[in-house]
């Protein structure tokens, strides 16, 4: 590695890249949304560099590697940014919890029939005392 090939300052405008940019550091992890396809990157080199910025678009979900490639007179240096794109999943109208054995056990109505079963189980209960008292 050259001493003089080298990034003066990095931002990642679209991501967040946890770890604090120092130039004698080459390797760096950028968190994005799932809909991030390309990062936007802001950095400063000296006049005299050259950068080249490769695999910087259609980012997959999960891994990508983006590479900063500084370019000074016969020397080169590159830093490599790990992105991790989110996947989102799509939302689906019924959610579902599932035990260890895989049985669906809950929807968003299971609450609703619950509590309409038991009304009608109380209001059971209570025609068939009162029909009772009614009759002695």
């Amino acid at each position: 590695m050259g001493s003089d090939s080298v990034l003066l300052d990095l931002k990642i405008l679209n991501g967040d890249m946890p770890l604090k940019f120092d130039k004698y550091v080459n390797s760096y992890t950028v968190l994005v949304e799932s809909n991030v396809e390309f990062l936007e990157i802001e950095y400063k080199i000296r006049d005299t560099d050259e950068i080249k910025i490769i695999n910087n678009e259609n980012l997959n979900y999960g891994l990508n590697y983006i590479f900063l490639e500084i370019t000074s007179d016969n020397e080169k240096n590159v830093y490599t940014l790990e992105v991790y794109r989110e996947k989102v999943e799509s939302v689906m109208k019924y959610q579902e919890v599932t035990l260890g054995s895989g049985d669906k056990v809950m929807n968003e109505n299971t609450p609703y029939i619950i509590s309409f079963v038991c009304f009608l189980v109380i209001l059971l209960f209570f025609i068939v005392i009162f029909v009772r008292k009614k009759s002695k």
